[in-house]
């Protein structure tokens, strides 16, 4: 009778917990009590239970957790590469495709009406339109790095206290004889340990388990002791790492391994996306800068400074670490008076291989009523005379562009894209004009600079002179749309394996309510007919008595 009230009970408890989540079903093994042997023969002596086991399947349960580790790895970088396609979009229809076809049409309004002063401020409007959406995109990407290596910390941090809440755990098998609800609560940590990280998980005969991050023989839990996993780096640049008792993580899996390959990786990563749009950006200001820097306003500076830094100005301009480096070529310069007519020309051979900054301010200086000189690192030109103007001409060593001297654009990159702040201030300085030195004039109603600024909205100037600006958009934003498909397709993948693994597991340790009802009447007819034979016994006990 104790034997079907303890099986009894065992699968009322079953029903009790069939929706609790990470419950493994269980069974009393019953076996036939030991025989007596008396002089009229060997008797039986009833039945009686041998244990309590819990229904489990260790090859169920690798297979399970090897999958749930690819479908978390898979599903993290799922989740951020479909918020950098959507910052993106299609070209064209976000507000990076419209800020860039907004750009180049702008030009072609100048180049159709250079002398108006309403259409130089609506391209200044344009330009920095273009430069915030630049710059926002950048600012989103970064934020989405720190974002990540923030997700990182947290579970990083839910790895240490489920490792330690297993460790103690196993403390509890050890001091006593093995109890199935703690070895539900074993598997339960052990699988949350594989959907964060990606971890392989030993049972040993004493009822503990030993676990070693999947891939590495580097362990997290052994026995009673849990080793903490910690993080190196920084929210934002450089390399996020991973180790375990000074041993580095080279590549885990899980959820924590999916972050922190977005993090890193500058191949289909957060890097990867943030680099492909700064060599966007910086080729469009090259571009630009390049045209606009040989080109003439409706009104000439008296003097230019270049916007960008030069840390070590005797260094040569190979050398001196210039965001873009100059080529050998003759660079053009020329004066006109405050009326517009011409002074003087000259030019300029730039050879960046032995040339310095100095030595490029020094072959200015020497041009007829050119003063040349460096200034905190920047170049500066001026006219000689302060009722004189300077005009550039055409910079086949593209020394301009790599100085910032008479650029649209300012900034070298996404991060530092801006509209020349003198542009700004003074919108007739935008060059929409080209200066004639042999002829010496220049023409307010000249048109040309801006015609070929506005073409290279269609020219192939990005990629090496393979793809248009919009083409270079297109592209970067297809590679994203790859990236996010791939590990899309790699989830539905892995969610499908670890629904197939789940249901195997569900027929071995899941609760068939129905079967719980069989079971119990059977447990409930067996405890009955125990009951009615010691009661038949004890009847024919007393009968016997009354006749002594």
């Amino acid at each position: 009778m104790g034997a079907a009230q303890l099986a009894q009970a065992t699968v009322g408890n079953n029903a009790a917990n069939a929706s609790t989540p990470g419950y493994s079903r269980r069974r009393v093994n019953l076996v036939e009590a030991p025989s007596v042997r008396l002089s009229g023969g060997i008797f039986g002596t009833g039945v009686q239970a041998a244990n309590v086991v819990r229904l489990r399947n260790a090859l169920i349960d690798t297979q399970r957790r090897a999958d749930s580790q690819e479908l978390n790895y898979s599903q993290a970088q799922s989740s951020i590469l479909e918020q950098v396609d959507s910052l993106l979009g299609p070209t064209g229809d976000s507000g990076l495709g419209n800020a860039l076809n907004g750009l180049f049409s702008a030009f072609g309004d100048l180049a159709s009406h250079p002398e108006d002063a309403a259409t130089r401020q609506a391209l200044l409007g344009q330009g920095q339109g273009f430069a915030d959406a630049v710059r926002q995109t950048r600012d989103r990407l970064v934020s989405m790095e720190s974002d990540g290596f923030a997700s990182v910390s947290d579970r990083v941090a839910e790895v240490n206290s489920t490792a330690q809440r297993l460790a103690d755990i196993n403390s509890q098998t050890l001091a006593g004889q093995p109890d199935p609800s703690l070895q539900d609560e074993q598997d339960r940590l052990v699988d949350r340990l594989s959907e964060l990280i990606g971890v392989r998980a030993t049972t040993r005969a004493d009822g503990t388990v030993q676990v070693v991050v999947d891939g590495t023989g580097i362990q997290l839990v052994d026995g009673a002791r849990a080793t903490a996993l910690t993080v190196s780096g920084t929210p934002t640049g450089g390399t996020v790492s991973l180790s375990v008792g000074g041993a580095t993580l080279g590549n885990p899996r899980g959820e924590i391994g999916g972050l922190l390959h977005m993090r890193n990786s500058s191949v289909d990563g957060l890097p990867a996306a943030i680099s492909k749009l700064d060599t966007l950006a910086s080729g469009v200001i090259a571009a630009v800068n390049r045209v606009h820097a040989s080109g003439s306003g409706l009104t000439l500076a008296q003097s230019v400074t270049g916007s960008v830094t030069v840390s070590n100005p005797a260094a040569t301009l190979a050398t001196a670490g210039l965001w873009l480096t100059p080529v050998a070529g003759t660079l053009n310069i020329g004066v006109f008076d405050a009326s517009g007519n011409f002074v003087s020309s000259g030019s300029v051979s730039v050879d960046p291989s032995t040339m310095s900054l100095n030595g490029l301010a020094t072959a200015l200086d020497a041009l007829p009523n050119i003063d040349a000189s460096v200034s905190g690192g920047k170049l500066v030109i001026s006219a000689a005379n302060a009722a004189n103007r300077i005009a550039f001409g055409p910079d086949g060593s593209d020394s301009l562009v790599a100085l910032g001297v008479n650029g649209f654009f300012t900034g070298t990159d996404a991060a530092s894209i801006q509209v020349s702040s003198t542009l700004q201030a003074t919108p007739n300085l935008i060059a929409a004009a080209q200066a004639n030195f042999t002829a010496g004039t220049i023409s307010p109603g000249d048109n040309r600079n801006a015609l070929a600024l506005a073409a290279l909205g269609t020219s192939r100037i990005l990629a090496g002179g393979t793809q248009t600006p919009d083409e270079a958009l297109g592209a970067f934003g297809a590679d994203v749309g790859t990236w996010a498909r791939s590990a899309s397709t790699r989830t539905s993948t892995q969610q499908a394996l670890l629904d197939a693994a789940n249901a195997q597991l569900q027929q071995t340790s899941g609760v068939n309510i129905d079967e719980g009802l069989a079971d119990m009447l059977k447990y409930w007819h067996a405890y009955e007919a125990s009951a009615k034979y010691i009661s038949t016994v004890n009847s024919m006990i007393d009968s016997l008595m009354g006749i002594l």
